[in-house]
């Protein structure tokens, strides 16, 4: 049965400093868009920006192996949000490495509040898979291995800090704004037709950042 989860779909409007790691990536820009649309001060975290990457926000070029630069991302924001990807450039710990280094700078800077993005394949011990998590996560080691028990190092790392952390559990992503009807639950049924809007995915991650909802969970969004 599929628990939902109530979120406010409305924003409270209290501006606030977000840290973004990943910003340049689909889902980053997404999130750096909406939050300077929310009137959030903004500091977006990549490896690279495009000419386009919107003139607001105060951009940290690096890589998040990198401690003094991630560092000088973190220091001063009041929440950090991550939608790291793997890339070529990137190496295939980007995102359990990363994690443990934001980890460190948020403690040293005082900062508590993190969402992350992962995929759906990121379960927990207590968490039984079903046959189209298997298929998922069976495609998902074939096409970029090594990305899944990335995660699920990342996943346990942030189980294991002081931070008030919550994880966002998403299925494939698809290139759209969506339309804000989704949930947050605790069904992780998933079969290869589950999509999130990158939009949707991003809208909820900014809702989570700006409030204490779901502190220390691994909420599933889908529609």
């Amino acid at each position: 049965m599929w628990l939902a989860i109530g979120i406010n779909h409305e924003s409270n409007n209290l501006a606030v400093k977000v840290a973004v790691f990943g910003a340049n990536g689909k889902t980053g820009r997404r999130l750096v868009s909406q939050a300077l649309d929310r009137d959030h001060e903004v500091v977006g975290f990549d490896i690279g920006f495009g000419e386009d990457f919107p003139s607001k926000a105060e951009k940290v070029l690096g890589d998040v192996h990198d401690e003094g630069k991630v560092e000088e991302a973190v220091r001063g924001a009041d929440a950090v949000v991550l939608a790291l990807g793997v890339a070529r450039r990137s190496g295939k710990d980007v995102v359990s490495a990363g994690v443990e280094n934001i980890r460190k700078a948020m403690g040293e800077s005082g900062v508590s509040r993190l969402v992350v993005l992962t995929g759906a394949g990121a379960t927990l011990e207590s968490e039984s898979e079903t046959l189209g998590n298997r298929l998922v996560n069976l495609l998902l080691r074939f096409v970029m291995p090594g990305a899944l028990e990335d995660g699920r190092r990342m996943v346990r790392d942030i189980q294991g800090s002081e931070l008030d952390w919550t994880v966002v559990r998403a299925p494939r992503l698809k290139d759209s704004n969506g339309d804000r009807n989704y949930t947050l639950g605790t069904d992780l049924r998933l079969g290869l037709r589950h999509s999130a809007a990158r939009g949707d995915v991003a809208h909820c991650m900014l809702e989570l950042a700006e409030n204490n909802d779901h502190l220390r969970e691994m909420p599933f969004i889908r529609y």
